[in-house]
């Protein structure tokens, strides 16, 4: 089950592009995050060390390492009487729905009864990311990586690739070109769940960026980014129902109702800009605010709000609030599995997801990072995240990173 887990964001307390220098410290971290969703749908231990290791001043390695554990309950649609409550004619006109769609029906209610259920699950992932950053005698950088996940029912492989330059011999003004590509290979439920099979999907990210000094007190950038992804889409633990005129007499009878499986486009573009503005409010403190839009073939269109402060409120701690602001527009086949007409045809397609849905997010985060010694700091952060269509979720951070 692939998921997507948010780590705190820890301002640095300089705004000046940073230029390696002989006496850089290498850094090595542990972190541990746990994220739960409100009424006890799914709930994930995240544990990651990550390391940062310089070689002289021209090459960088980063590392990290990543172990995730997810249970809990996924909601979705589900027949209301069992599937063993059916007749001969039930499975016959069920065998005949199936031969009048190309999409995947995967459960009949004869009485045209479907309702929300969560179904369980537990799932592990590992994974494993490496990037290399190295500098000529301009101090222009050109960064290599690559990653690796692997879950019960997905693994996903990438490589990526940046160079950054500097406009000037003053480094103030540097602009940025990269992309990635992923690979990912997903497990998929066949015909009324009797198989697995294998789909894939490929996702390659290209971006641009600028950035610029302002003053001595303030910094910007502006990046510009694209996404193409072409293959398996869909998510196959969720699920929809289908409206099948199985006796072709121009009318959709409740005994004509299947639960089909999630069923999105094989192809998405996205494009969208960031931009980022940081200002040194004072010797101790540093304010960033982010904006992103978003715009794909989905005809979703998103606008994200971010808002950061690091304060050194003493020279050993620093505190850390953060507020984001989220909005969506729905995607062109999404439907609220709880509305009044849920259902999609034999042939189109559909989604009740309700990420993908029209709604407002917002979080609120407050972090902290004291240091126990010169070279040895801990940090802990807790967040708040609700959306307006009655989905919540909290996650708690902490770690230790150790300078050497």
């Amino acid at each position: 089950m692939k998921k997507q887990l948010c780590l705190t964001l820890l301002t640095a307390g300089a705004v000046a592009v940073p230029v390696p220098s002989a006496t850089a410290d290498d850094k090595l971290s542990v972190h541990y995050m746990k994220y739960r969703e409100h009424d006890d749908k799914v709930e994930v231990g995240d544990s990651v060390v990550a390391l940062e290791k310089d070689f002289g001043v021209d090459y960088t390695l980063n590392a990290d390492f990543g172990y995730d554990s997810v249970s809990g309950a996924s909601p979705a649609l589900q027949p209301v009487r069992p599937g063993s409550s059916l007749t001969s004619v039930d499975q016959q006109r069920f065998a005949t729905a199936t031969t009048k769609t190309a999409a995947t029906l995967l459960g009949y209610d004869a009485g045209g009864a479907y309702t929300v259920r969560k179904t369980n699950l537990t799932d592990t992932r590992k994974s494993a990311n490496f990037s290399l950053t190295m500098r000529d005698e301009k101090r222009h950088e050109t960064t290599v990586g690559v990653s690796y996940s692997k879950e019960e029912d997905y693994v996903s492989r990438g490589i990526s690739g940046q160079y950054l330059w500097y406009a000037n011999a003053q480094k103030n003004r540097s602009y940025t070109v990269g992309g990635s590509w992923l690979h990912d290979t997903s497990d998929v439920f066949g015909t009324a769940y009797s198989r697995r099979y294998k789909d894939d999907l490929d996702i390659v990210n290209l971006e641009a960026g600028l950035s610029q000094i302002l003053s001595p007190t303030s910094y910007m950038d502006l990046t510009l980014f694209g996404t193409i992804s072409r293959g398996y889409l869909s998510n196959h633990y969720l699920t929809i129902v289908r409206r099948i005129d199985t006796n072709e007499n121009g009318v959709i009878d409740l005994n004509e109702r299947f639960l089909g499986a999630d069923d999105r486009p094989r192809e998405r573009e996205a494009f969208g800009v960031t931009t980022r503005f940081v200002r040194q409010l004072s010797d101790t403190s540093v304010l960033q605010t982010t904006y992103r839009f978003y715009n794909d073939s989905w005809k979703i269109r998103s606008h994200t709000l971010d808002i950061d402060l690091s304060w050194d409120v003493f020279p050993e701690l620093t505190l850390m609030p953060r507020y984001s602001y989220y909005s969506q527009s729905a995607a062109s086949f999404f439907r609220d599995p709880e509305a009044a007409d849920n259902s999609f045809n034999a042939l189109e397609y559909g989604s009740s997801d309700l990420r993908l849905g029209d709604f407002d997010a917002h979080t609120w985060e407050l972090g902290l990072s004291y240091h126990l010694q010169k070279d040895f700091s801990f940090d802990v952060s807790i967040a708040d995240y609700q959306q307006s269509n009655d989905f919540n979720a909290r996650w708690a951070v902490a770690g230790m990173t150790w300078k050497f």
